[in-house]
């Protein structure tokens, strides 16, 4: 029997058959928890897998950072999962309706929104909801795509929306969170989220089962429910954990393409635990947009569509991009819009942490947050060193590391002038170079290369107490690269036969700029990052020796898929096997040659052999022949000895013989 009375809600349908098993965990956390607000510490630090990311993530709020939505607003949220739009919308003043298909997540959504008496939480499917309320949003996130799989009351996703819109008042507006059919993260091969299969809506989706569809695809749907005037927003790296909104008309120009590249920094982020490769998804997306082609590849799309084009417009922001920190404590934490004016862009600080410099700071880091300005056109010096080194053109990332070093050097405080008495991990030995603590995030990813070829500093929010080691900032820098790097599987251009770790790459890059750096200094970088990320990060990094060990591993490169993986190593190693081709020819030819030889000699000397054995008959039988003669002979010779007449004349020339011996003997 449910002990949770106050977590009951009321029941319209049975349930929809959808559950993650993370509902049991989530329930225990969102009751005993004190703050349960959209931006909650306390919610974040549970955080430990996919699913509780997912449903526990302060990035979930982001998400509809573009609705204007004023107080006393009606929303209606379809398939409502574990609260957290239903929260954002109530933190906002609105009144909200949530219908979740599962009571158990039902009951966690209202354990989530407890402390409003605006929102109403009802468990069942919408096809059984009813009621004579119309509302300003009808919200439907990540619902649509399990509609054609059986779940709910509907068949079909254009009845299923048509119920929805039901629900609109005249001038309301419907925004639909949904997955890109193609995708860039499914393009490259990552597993598709419903089904866990690379590729399998690139084919076309198997009936039964989830699906999503294309930009045009989503576009006729909401036409055919009378919902023609749309707006389609392109959420980074995807609409569940957005660190970046875009409008898809800043692809309209050069200086918005350009802004897309400087910002979508990790257009593609896995949590699945099974990431696939193909290529850089960084790299890749560039080459979208340079083409033009950068809307059709979003991996979600983030869709605000209403009956009249005005309602639209007053219903969004008139920001063209929303930013948000991702992963950091709510007092650090900014949501940021950039907006369109002219052929520029101007930053407008929007921040959720306070302005109060005291409660920013978190021992001897501050975050000052980032002033209003304009966007600077350029390239970021990280960029150019990346580029530089996958052309393996290493005397220009050489110059361009150089120029991060001097860059530092302009800022430099005398050596010595250091105060003993603010010291903290970054901070400079006495007879060691220093800058000021404003640059402990002065890394080459915030540093725009202008068209002139001047560097300039931007999005430099943090400071450190006193001065920082310039050495130290210089490494962290390289080590941002580095990672970068190493994350893009670009490593292997340096053709070890061992993957490179982030250390092995940072050391590498100082060395190509002519720095050698002691063994000490490294350990001095990664216990000062460690510190950093520790003040910064939600979840809070705990373990020092697991954080050395992933900068210093080797061979780690994210996994590949599988077939992808060997059509790479095959196209890798493509042209060192026809050049084995070519050489196992010309020696197949020379061993032709030798064959034939050596056959024509084996031809000759059986020749030879036959000839031997002829003369070899020839000889032993004439041997044989003398061998008989000899023996008759013998035998001859032999009868004559041992006969009489032989005795006899033996007797008869005896003194005769032996006269004739003495007279010679005389005679001499």
């Amino acid at each position: 029997m449910d002990n949770r009375e106050h977590l009951r809600v009321p029941v319209i349908s049975d349930d929809v058959t959808y559950a993650d098993s993370a509902e049991g965990e989530l329930l225990e956390i969102l009751t005993a928890v004190r703050d349960r607000s959209s931006h909650s510490d306390e919610l974040a630090s549970h955080i430990h897998d996919w699913q509780t990311r997912y449903h526990l993530s302060p990035l979930r709020a982001h998400l509809l950072s573009p609705l204007n939505v004023k107080a006393g607003d009606r929303v209606l949220e379809v398939g409502c999962g574990t609260g957290v739009n239903v929260r954002v919308m109530a933190e906002r003043g609105a009144s909200v309706v949530g219908i979740e298909g599962t009571r158990a997540r039902a009951r966690i959504a209202k354990a989530r929104n407890a402390e409003f008496d605006s929102v109403n939480i009802f468990a069942g499917d919408v096809a059984e909801f009813t009621t004579e309320e119309r509302f300003d949003f009808v919200l439907i996130v990540g619902v649509l795509e399990y509609v054609p799989s059986g779940i709910g009351g509907f068949d079909e996703p254009v009845d299923f929306l048509e119920r929805c819109v039901s629900f609109l008042k005249e001038d309301g507006v419907l925004v639909l969170a949904i997955e890109n059919q193609f995708g860039l993260k499914y393009l490259l091969s990552y597993p598709e989220d419903h089904l866990g299969v690379p590729w399998i809506g690139l084919e076309g989706y198997r009936r039964g089962n989830p699906q999503t569809w294309s930009r045009a695809v989503l576009r006729n749907m909401l036409s055919r429910v009378a919902l023609t005037h749309q707006e389609f927003l392109n959420p980074f790296p995807d609409y569940k954990l957005p660190t970046v909104i875009l409008r898809e008309r800043v692809h309209s120009s050069d200086a918005g393409r350009e802004l897309v590249k400087n910002f979508v920094r990790r257009p593609v982020v896995d949590f699945s635990g099974s990431p696939q490769y193909v290529c850089d998804p960084g790299m890749a997306f560039g080459q979208f947009v340079d083409a033009e082609l950068g809307p059709d590849v979003s991996n979600s799309f983030l869709i605000c569509a209403s009956r009249d084009d005005s309602s639209l417009s007053q219903r969004i922001d008139d920001a063209d991009l929303w930013l948000a920190s991702a992963q950091r404590r709510s007092k650090f934490r900014n949501f940021r819009r950039v907006v369109g004016e002219g052929s520029t862009y101007r930053l407008v600080e929007s921040s959720l942490g306070s302005t109060e410099a005291g409660e920013r700071r978190s021992g001897w880091l501050v975050n000052r947050g980032q002033q209003p300005g304009p966007i600077h056109r350029g390239t970021p010096l990280e960029d150019q060193i990346f580029d530089a080194f996958i052309n393996s053109e290493w005397s220009e990332v050489a110059d361009r590391v150089l120029a991060y070093k001097n860059f530092l050097g302009v800022q430099s405080a005398p050596t010595g002038s250091a105060r003993q008495d603010v010291r903290h991990s970054f901070t400079a030995d006495i007879h060691e170079p220093s800058v000021p603590g404003s640059l402990i995030d002065c890394v080459p990813q915030n540093l725009i290369v202008s068209p002139s070829g001047q560097l300039i500093l931007v999005d430099n929010e943090w400071e450190a107490d006193g001065l920082c080691s310039l050495n130290l900032v210089f490494l962290r820098g390289l080590m941002m690269t580095a990672t970068r790097l190493k994350e893009a599987r670009v490593t292997s251009h340096l053709q070890q036969k061992e993957t490179p770790s982030i250390i092995d790459m940072t050391l590498h890059l100082a060395g190509l700029a002519g720095f050698e750096i002691e063994t000490s200094m490294v350990d001095r970088l990664l216990r000062a990052e460690f510190e950093f990320q520790e003040k910064v990060l939600l979840p809070q990094p705990k373990d020092f020796k697991k954080f050395q060990d992933s900068m210093l591993e080797r061979g780690g490169n994210p996994p590949g898929s599988a077939p992808i993986t060997r059509l790479i190593e095959a196209a890798a190693d493509r042209e060192r096997v026809l050049h084995q081709i070519n050489e196992l020819h010309s020696e197949w030819s020379l061993v032709d040659a030798d064959r034939n030889r050596i056959l024509a000699a084996r031809e000759s000397d059986q020749v030879e052999i036959g000839e031997l054995k002829d003369q070899l008959k020839k000889l032993s039988f004439e041997k044989a022949q003398q061998v008989l003669a000899d023996e008759h002979l013998r035998r001859e010779v032999h009868a004559l000895r041992t006969s009489s007449s032989y005795r006899v004349g033996r007797a008869i020339t005896g003194p005769v013989r032996f006269a004739r011996l003495c007279a010679r003997r005389l005679l001499r």
